[in-house]
């Protein structure tokens, strides 16, 4: 049985997610699974199945996630 590989989304810039999120890789890792799991926990209540840290990653790379507002909760 061939296993499932999950790739990250090829639009995905680790480097601009990074200079988004406070310029630190530790910050983003922090950050982006803070959020895959309020998506998840959002599509388990929707019946839906995706793979949210592709979403995750897109919302870090465009801006959308105030990394300090997710620190604080990790912290």
């Amino acid at each position: 049985m061939k296993k499932k590989q999950i790739d990250r989304h090829p639009l995905v810039d680790i480097e601009k997610c990074i200079e988004n999120i406070n310029g630190s890789r530790y910050d983003l890792v922090m950050v982006t699974a803070q959020r895959t799991r309020e998506l998840r926990r959002k599509a388990l209540r929707e019946d839906k199945r995706h793979i949210c840290i592709n979403d995750a990653l897109l919302e870090a790379q465009e801006g959308l996630i105030n990394a300090n507002d997710y620190l604080a909760k990790v912290k």
